[in-house]
């Protein structure tokens, strides 16, 4: 916790103790200002002393008076001798703002205890803390039909308030947000918790609440002079080190001036660089100097009131001691009628013990009638719990059936309704699961038709977008043919166009004999020229539409080889969709077949671990080991067998205790015992030395001979286990 935060909880903490002077536990028993500054202190000692103390600082390694380990732990003490400072303001402080002190009320103590122990809290969850304590009182209740009236809501604004100023503007808060509301809140006879938050949440009566500070708000300050105090000396303290540092940062930065005047300093600069640093290790020796003889008389100040406060405690213990040792000296030199008294019933005490000595007979004889009817009563109640213990294990066998009876109907009723239950979660998944597949389908298809229209409409717009661009070339073409043939009648006698101009005159002179052909036979007179032209004008129109329909040929090769290539595209990406579909269906299966074929491996290697190894105790070592049946070797659990592990057998062993004596232990059942236990049993031919030889003839599920093995292999067996496992390591059926 930094020391910003250490300021907080000493803020909230001298604040929290403050209303603790102001507050009264009972009707007509008041808490002092004395016995307010001690429930502080312990609440203070208790929950704050370890909350301001970083948890990156060793305590019991901090030296006051050393370096950088310790300068938190000052600023620590500082802030909690800052604490006490405050607690004995409140303490020699006089609150004459109380009216009552009969008014006073626990649920205010309780609200304050809450506060102390939990100091972090927002102010919203103290309100509603107070809100359930005025609204119920003795039992804390989460209903929404609690309420409370005007005059508690404005206790649990004003249970706090340091003055009647303040209780003032609180007052006069809470009245403007109330006006400013739609519905009065104060003018109900019960005001819920609804309208208690309705005008909190106010904006007039919120900004009472809005942080001050990073760390306070204005109902803290407003309530506390204290805290404004603290604040004032926290911030003037940050604005102190702030001007500090800007004078070292400065200072600093004129000092690397000074070095990064010349690479090769004179001696002047050298002797001025070295008085420089002479002064700076001056200055830093005084600084670590004073702080170490500050720290030393705060040391030497805490420990002379600790000395003192010891010495005053002990000159009390002295003084009571005297006083003791003078009056039991004065009442024993002067007769009192004490003495008297006590003489007197010593006197009684021996007379009394004489009369029973001498009536010891009548004594013995009561003794042994008393022996005699204790006997009897003794053989009474021994029937009686005969009798009764019959009675009861008759009535506990008849509830037994009546238990188990109904313990078997309610199993058969549970069961069946287990499998309706089953039945209708299963019907239920059905159901979903054919809605889920039926929407996905639909959402498919949709997809597909969508994808479809959408290639479908690009088709229609490449397909008119040709259209319009072809309609356009072509008749650009039969212009472009028309032009260039009355450019090549017009044009002299040029070698590159004699073959078209001479196949366009034979043409023309065609046309022009049929043209003067069927004016002479219909008789009609017509000049030379003017039919020379219409020759003309019909040849360039068969021109430009022989042009044109070879544009229309070109337009049809290219609209096929389109179609054949839009068609080759929608085959490859059906093509390409239909592996990527089957390479995914194989990937799963894959997948599926790897992790069967693993987890079928996994168990086939558990199965032959599990035949391999066996689960053992070493008495040695104390730990429990895996025994390879055909190395004879020890390890550690193989990692093969994952979670699962061995069962081990239900064995004890014979360990040694380092007192020199031996007991039993059983590794399964984690059971020990000193003695032999019932479970573990030896040969009765054996001797005590069997105790380190395993006795086959007990083994429980196995057959052997029916002669015992046990005392002809006693010798191999302890030489084999005592050069494994130790003298007295054995185990036992």
């Amino acid at each position: 916790m930094s020391s910003i935060t250490a300021a907080r909880g000493s803020v909230r903490y001298s604040h929290l103790v403050q209303r603790a002077a102001v507050l009264y536990c009972a009707d007509s028993i008041p808490i002092t200002a004395v016995s307010a500054y001690f429930i502080g202190t312990q609440l203070l000692d208790e929950g704050l002393a370890f909350a301001l103390i970083p948890d990156n600082v060793n305590m019991a390694q901090a030296d006051p008076l050393s370096g950088t380990t310790s300068a938190t732990v000052v600023r620590t003490r500082r802030h909690h001798r800052s604490l006490h400072e405050e607690l004995e303001l409140i303490q020699t402080e006089k609150n004459s703002t109380v009216e009552s002190f009969a008014a006073k009320k626990w649920s205010e103590l309780f609200r304050l205890v809450l506060m102390l122990r939990e100091p972090m809290l927002p102010e919203s969850a103290y309100f509603w803390f107070g809100f359930q304590l005025f609204s119920s009182p003795g039992l804390l209740d989460d209903s929404p039909e609690l309420w409370i009236t005007r005059h508690d809501l404005y206790n649990i604004f004003n249970f706090a308030a340091s003055s009647h100023v303040c209780s003032r503007v609180i007052n006069q808060r809470i009245a403007q947000a109330d006006h400013a509301l739609p519905e009065s809140v104060l003018n109900r006879s019960r005001i819920h918790y609804r309208h208690f938050c309705e005008l909190q949440d106010h904006p007039i009566l919120h900004q009472v609440l809005e942080p001050a500070t990073p760390y306070t708000t204005y109902f803290i300050e407003l309530m506390s002079p204290h805290i404004r105090h603290f604040l004032f000396q926290m911030r003037k303290f940050d604005k102190d080190r702030a001007k500090c540092r800007k004078f070292l940062s400065y200072y600093h930065a004129k000092t690397m001036r000074f070095v990064r005047i010349s690479a090769e300093p004179t001696d002047a600069l050298t002797d001025l660089l070295q008085c420089w640093s002479l002064w700076l290790d001056q200055v830093k020796y005084r600084r670590n100097a004073r702080c170490t003889v500050l720290r030393a008389m705060d040391q030497a100040a805490l420990r002379s009131r600790f000395d003192a406060f010891d010495r005053l405690r002990s000159h009390a213990l002295k003084v009571v001691a005297a006083t003791e040792i003078q009056v039991t000296t004065k009442d024993s030199k002067q007769p009192s009628p004490l003495r008297f008294l006590g003489a007197l019933t010593t006197l009684q005490a021996v007379l009394t013990i004489q009369r029973l000595y001498r009536d010891r007979d009548q004594f013995h004889k009561f003794v042994k009638l008393a022996k005699l009817k204790s006997k009897h009563a003794i053989k009474i109640q021994r029937t009686y719990r005969k009798h009764k213990t019959k009675l009861v294990a008759k009535q506990t066998e008849s509830d037994n059936q009546d238990y188990h009876r109904i313990e078997m109907e309610m199993k058969i009723m549970l069961q069946a309704a287990e499998r309706a239950r089953d039945d209708h979660r299963a019907a239920v998944m059905a159901y979903y699961d054919k809605l889920r597949e039926d929407t996905e389908a639909i959402a498919a298809r949709e997809i597909r038709k969508a994808k479809l229209e959408s290639v479908a409409a690009s088709k229609l717009e490449r397909k008119a977008t040709r259209e319009a661009e072809w309609r356009a070339k072509i008749e650009s073409r039969a212009q472009a043919r028309r032009d260039k043939l009355l450019q090549v009648l017009l044009r002299p006698n040029s070698k590159d166009d004699d073959v078209l101009k001479a196949a366009f005159l034979v043409r023309l002179d065609v046309k022009y004999r049929q043209v003067k052909a069927n004016y002479k036979a219909t008789g009609i007179a017509m000049a030379a020229n003017e039919m020379k032209d219409r020759a003309q004008h019909d040849v360039l129109l068969e021109e430009m539409e022989e042009e044109r329909e070879r544009a229309r040929n070109e337009w049809r090769l290219l609209e096929l080889q389109v179609a054949k290539q839009e068609q080759d595209d929608a085959d490859t990406e059906r093509r390409l969709e239909i592996e990527r579909e089957s390479m995914e269906r194989f990937r799963a299966a894959t997948c599926i077949q790897r992790g069967a074929k693993v987890y079928l491996a996994r168990k086939v290697l558990q199965r032959k671990v599990e035949h391999a190894f066996e689960k053992v105790y070493d008495v040695a070592t104390g730990q429990v080991v895996y025994l390879n049946t055909r190395t004879k070797g020890v390890c550690s659990k193989p990692t093969c067998l994952g979670t699962h592990d061995l069962p081990m057998a239900n064995k004890w062993y014979i360990c040694p205790d380092i007192t020199g004596d031996v007991y039993y232990y059983n590794p399964k059942t984690m059971r020990m015992s000193w003695t032999k236990p019932d479970e573990c049993t030896f040969c009765d031919g054996c001797s005590t030395k069997f105790a380190a030889v395993y006795c086959p003839n007990h083994m429980k599920g196995r057959s052997w001979a029916e002669v015992s093995s046990c005392i002809l292999n006693v010798e191999s067996q302890v030489l084999i286990q005592s050069n494994r496992r130790g003298p007295l390591d054995c185990y036992v059926q």
